[in-house]
């Protein structure tokens, strides 16, 4: 280069010229003279693909002496960048990342990526084999499958408190019946509002699945007293509801304006809260509306009359339950009539706790999502300016060794190597 007058740049600018993508264009494109009933479009070969089309790349031409790339340099096929390489159980591998679009499904993304490459190893040369070795998906997988046991074992503790609390599997029936409601009302609350089912919204259904039944426990034991005092369900569920419509409007007014607020934060923040906050304002509206007309109904056709000796047909182990909560009961009855009766006290030592709340709230450091262990990690290693081998920093990293004093430097003849 030195002899032809060259500079690297002059070979950085041939390359590009030479090597560009131009558009050849179009046979009887408009305006086209009347009669041309076909618009053929020309293909030509732009860009290089071989070695030998790069190497042909003219540098410089000065009258019959021309120069060419492969007269100053060496041209082979390598890698688009140097700056990483791949290795799978210590041997050679290359790597494929594959990202999902925003609005892609993760897991479905991923199922249809292992059905695809599992066809295509099917025509591999021999030897060659495909892994994935770094699946971001295992923990979505695992995290959504941890929800659904939660789903599941939140409904059923709800269940075993009704009916220990209850203790008539026929009340039992009727809150129980609020959860597959309320759920399905939830999930097409989250479709109406564009939401995916995610850890968020599923999240957001197991906390509801305890704030669902709340209204509906309320109606059953409103219920079960009229009844208790002689009159018949139909009878009970309606006046049960005549003293209960309000609290159950206002008890759900309180939730939603407790979740509503988070939902118009702004920023990423605002969007996670918000398909929280909505996904279980919108259950507590749905359970409402189904303890103000579906409860009711079922307490009337399911509930009996009330029984002559109640306490003969209870069995041991709610006689021993009714022991120790009765009196729990009455010292609790007497601690809400306590606070009652010295309610300027209690709302100064209200004040006090919300006081000391937004202290906290202003001296705890603040973060946006915790980070959780996935099962790896991940480690970055910048090398030194004189060069050192890659594989060997590999395994001095594989072998604990922070130090890497076993990290040799490369062979001269790759520090003088070079590639275009």
């Amino acid at each position: 280069m030195l002899q032809r007058s060259l500079m690297p740049s002059d070979v950085v600018s041939a390359v590009r010229a030479q090597n560009a993508y131009v558009a050849a264009g179009q046979v009887s494109a408009p305006p086209a003279p009347s009669g041309r009933d076909f618009q053929l479009t020309i293909e030509a070969s732009g860009n290089l693909t071989t070695a030998e089309e790069f190497e042909d790349i003219i540098v410089k031409a000065s009258g019959s002496q021309i120069t060419r790339i492969r007269d100053v340099g060496r041209v082979e096929l390598g890698a688009q960048t140097y700056g990483q390489f791949f290795k799978t159980n210590d041997r050679v591998a290359g790597g494929i990342a594959i990202y999902q679009l925003p609005e892609a499904n993760a897991l479905d993304t991923a199922k249809r990526v292992k059905a695809k490459m599992a066809e295509i190893a099917r025509d591999f040369p021999q030897g060659l084999e495909w892994s994935i070795p770094f699946d971001t998906t295992t923990f979505v997988r695992a995290s959504v499958e941890e929800v659904y046991h939660t789903l599941f074992e939140a409904g059923l503790l709800v269940l075993v408190v009704i009916v220990v609390f209850l203790q008539d599997w026929r009340a039992t029936l009727v809150p129980a019946t609020t959860v597959p409601v309320t759920i399905i009302g939830a999930f097409a609350a989250m479709a109406g509002m564009g939401f995916s089912i995610n850890l968020l919204t599923l999240f957001a259904v197991v906390l509801a699945i305890g704030i669902v039944v709340d209204d509906a426990i309320v109606v059953v034991e409103g219920v079960a007293q009229h009844v208790e005092r002689g009159q018949t369900p139909k009878e009970g569920s309606i006046s049960a509801m005549r003293e209960l419509f309000g609290p159950i409007i206002g008890i759900t007014l309180v939730l939603m304006s407790v979740f509503l607020p988070p939902a118009f934060m702004p920023g990423i923040t605002g969007q996670m809260y918000r398909q929280f906050a909505l996904v279980i304002a919108a259950t507590a509206l749905i359970s409402a509306v189904n303890a103000l007309t579906l409860k009711p109904t079922q307490c009337a056709l399911w509930l009996k009359g009330p029984a002559r000796d109640p306490n003969r047909k209870k069995a041991w182990f709610f006689r021993g339950f009714n022991a120790v909560y009765e009196p729990l009961e009455r010292w609790y009855v007497r601690l809400i009539r306590f606070m009652v009766e010295r309610s300027r006290r209690m709302a100064a030592i209200a004040v006090v706790l919300i006081g000391l709340a937004g202290w906290g709230l202003t001296r705890v450091p603040t973060g946006f999502i915790p980070t959780e262990d996935q099962g790896y990690a991940m480690i970055a290693v910048q090398m030194p300016a004189s060069g050192f081998r890659p594989d060997a920093i590999a395994k001095a990293i594989a072998s604990g060794n922070a130090t890497m004093p076993t990290v040799a430097p490369a062979p001269r003849s790759l520090k003088k190597r070079s590639r275009l």
